[in-house]
C-alpha cells in the first residue's frame, strides 16, 4: 500500500511537470510527443474513473515518458534542457524500480549523448549506482567504459573484473570482449588461440538460440554478426589458426548479413563493423582471383 501511495504521488506531480514541459516542445515537430501529451491528458480522466470504481490505477508514465523522449531525441526533434531535468527526475523516483534499471538507463543517455550532453563521468557514476544493486547491463557498460578510457586512460584490470562479471551472468558481449582482451593481451597475457576457443564458445550459444523462418536462419542475438567478423579476421590473417580463406568468407558473409539487419533496424554502431565485414568479402574475392590465376 505504501508503495502504491508513493507511486500514485509521483504521478501526479509527474504530471504537472508533464505539462509544464509541453509548453517548452514545439509539439508539432515531434508529433509523437503531441499524441504522448494527449494521451497522458485523457489518462487522467480514465484514473479518476478507474480509482472510483476500483482503486488504483497502475501506471508506469515515468519509464514510458523517458523512452518515449529519447526516441523523440533520436529521431532529430530538439528537445530544451528541461527535458533532461525531468528525465533524470522521473527515472530517480521511479518507486518499483530496484534492480538499478534507472540508474543504468541514465547512465547511457549520458554514454551516448542521447537528450543530454555526452559526458562520460556522469555515466561512470550513473553506471556505478546500478552495478552496485546488481544490474546487469550496468556492469557490462562499466566494462565499456574502463576498456575504452572514456573517463582518462584505459583501465584494463578494471574492464576484466566487470566484463568477467558480466560473462559469469551469461553477458554474450562481456564474453567476446574478453576474448578482445586475450586476443591483444590487455591485463591478460596474450593468447590468440584462447581468444579464438571464447569467439568460437559465443557462436555455439547463439547458434543453440537459432530458429528458421521462411527457409532463412536468423539469429536473435546482434552480438553474432560481431564475433562472426573476429572469427572472419582471424581466418583471414591465420592469427591463432591457420589461414582460410573460405572460412573467412563465411563468416564475413554470415556478420554482413546480420549486422546489415541490426543497421537496418536503426543500430546504427554497428555500422562501422557493416563496412568492414564487406570489405572483408571483397579481400576474400580478391584473393580467390589470385588462385584462379594461378
Amino acid at each position: 500500500m505504501e508503495v502504491d501511495k508513493e507511486r500514485e504521488n509521483i504521478n501526479k506531480i509527474a504530471r504537472e511537470r508533464i505539462r509544464e514541459l509541453a509548453k517548452t516542445i514545439n509539439v508539432e515537430e515531434c508529433p509523437m510527443l503531441a499524441d504522448r501529451i494527449k494521451a497522458e491528458d485523457e489518462k487522467v480522466e480514465s484514473e479518476e474513473f478507474h480509482e472510483d470504481c476500483y482503486g488504483p490505477y497502475d501506471d508506469d508514465s515515468l519509464g514510458a515518458w523517458a523512452q518515449d523522449l529519447v526516441t523523440a531525441e533520436k529521431q532529430g526533434t530538439k528537445l530544451p534542457r528541461e527535458v533532461e531535468d525531468f528525465v533524470i527526475w522521473a527515472m530517480e523516483n521511479d518507486p518499483i524500480d530496484t534492480i538499478g534499471s534507472s540508474e543504468n538507463f541514465i547512465g547511457a543517455c549520458y554514454y551516448e549523448g542521447q537528450i543530454f550532453h555526452q559526458d562520460y563521468e556522469k555515466a561512470e557514476k550513473y553506471y556505478l549506482r546500478a552495478a552496485e544493486i546488481g544490474n546487469e547491463d550496468a556492469i557490462e557498460n562499466l566494462g565499456y567504459v574502463y576498456y575504452y578510457g572514456r573517463t582518462g586512460e584505459p583501465d584494463y584490470e578494471k574492464a576484466y573484473r566487470y566484463f568477467s562479471l558480466g560473462a559469469f551472468a551469461g553477458r554474450l558481449i562481456s564474453k567476446y570482449k574478453i576474448g578482445d582482451m586475450f586476443l591483444n593481451g590487455y591485463y591478460v597475457e596474450k593468447d590468440e588461440k584462447e581468444a579464438l576457443r571464447i569467439y568460437k564458445n559465443c557462436i555455439r550459444l547463439i547458434e543453440s538460440d537459432m530458429y528458421v523462418d521462411e527457409d532463412e536462419y536468423f539469429f536473435p542475438s546482434t552480438v553474432y554478426g560481431s564475433v562472426c567478423l573476429r572469427l572472419a579476421n582471424m581466418y583471414f590473417d591465420g592469427i591463432g589458426v591457420s589461414k582460410d580463406i573460405w572460412l573467412a568468407m563465411e563468416y564475413y558473409t554470415k556478420s554482413a548479413k546480420n549486422l546489415f539487419k541490426s543497421v537496418s533496424n536503426g543500430e546504427f554502431m554497428y555500422q562501422k563493423s557493416l563496412e568492414d565485414a564487406i570489405n572483408g568479402q571483397q579481400k576474400c574475392l580478391k584473393e580467390f582471383k589470385k588462385e584462379d590465376q594461378r
